[in-house]
């Protein structure tokens, strides 16, 4: 990856952030952008997000971020210095949660090891 490719990544990553807490769209919950991948022709960004709720909850605050993409597209060319912003998809990050029941799947091998 280049290294200015993996600049903008974590400078989008940043300015996403900040702008989606300033989102007043009710539909959209505590987000977090957890990963930004931009693609080499810096025209396609996908967006990670880790929403806290249930599955319901989760699928409510990306519709609530794919109607904001506009919105988000516009602020982002705003703050940042870039001949063309990328378009923005948004994609629900499931790792916490699968990181998550690794850790108690481990745990419940090791209850069971000392018992």
């Amino acid at each position: 990856m280049k290294h200015r490719q993996k600049r903008i990544e974590e400078l989008l990553k940043e300015v996403c952030s900040e702008i989606i807490r300033e989102l007043k769209d009710p539909r959209i919950g505590f987000t977090t952008v957890t990963k930004v991948s931009i693609s080499p022709d810096l025209q396609q960004a996908k967006i990670m997000v880790s929403v806290m709720g249930e599955a319901e909850q989760q699928q409510q605050t990306l519709e609530g971020l794919k109607s904001s993409q506009g919105f988000l597209k516009r602020r982002l060319g705003e703050s940042l210095r870039l001949r063309h912003i990328p378009n923005l998809t948004f994609h629900l990050d499931n790792s916490l949660d699968h990181g998550l029941r690794i850790m108690e799947l481990l745990q419940t091998i090791n209850n069971e090891k000392k018992s």
